[in-house]
């Protein structure tokens, strides 16, 4: 059993320099930035078998941005002194690259599309990267303005737009969007 970490606790702040890399076996967790004037933005979201922080891990580079536990989260700490065998690089490696090519993804989205579509475009996330059709962590109106790039009371209006369309259900925080129709 891995060591058990609480929701909402930073892993990683900008600046850290880790010689660990944790490999999260349960949870989720999200890469956030913060803004000059205080906005958050959060860049991705993180679900169990992934390993983080690669980027600072295998280079020379600082952490660059925040990482949060959305979940309480079980994770394997990896030090930086163990060897690695060539598989477990392999799929680091592997899975760097997915995130890399979702990220891409979500930073167009953030640029090219209205707020309304980047709201619906981050649940759509969120989903894709849990492999669920119910976002499986409560997610408040901050948390949704965080994704899609919005603030809060924009996120407040355009949330409660889609759900008396029906093109989102809301359960106690909990998300989920209905399946596509044939």
């Amino acid at each position: 059993m891995g060591q058990i970490i609480a929701k909402g606790t930073d892993l990683f702040r900008p600046g850290d320099k880790p010689d660990f890399l944790y490999r999260l076996d349960k949870g989720y967790v999200r890469n956030y930035v913060i803004s000059d004037s205080g906005l958050e933005l959060t860049l991705n979201i993180i679900g169990p078998n992934r390993f983080i922080p690669l980027i600072s891990f295998y280079s020379s580079w600082p952490q660059q941005f925040f990482t949060q536990t959305l979940t309480e989260c079980e994770v394997t700490k990896i030090p930086k002194t163990s060897e690695h065998t060539d598989e477990t690089l392999k799929d680091a490696a592997e899975k760097f690259s997915k995130a890399t090519h979702l990220l891409i993804e979500r930073m167009q989205d953030l640029v090219f599309l209205s707020a309304k579509e980047r709201v619906l475009r981050s649940l759509q996330y969120i989903l894709k990267a849990t492999q669920s059709s119910t976002v499986p962590f409560p997610l408040t109106h901050e948390d949704i303005a965080a994704l899609a790039g919005i603030n809060r009371e924009t996120a407040s209006r355009i949330i409660s737009q889609l759900s008396k369309a029906g093109q989102l259900s809301v359960n106690k925080q909990i998300y989920s969007l209905p399946t596509a129709k044939s």
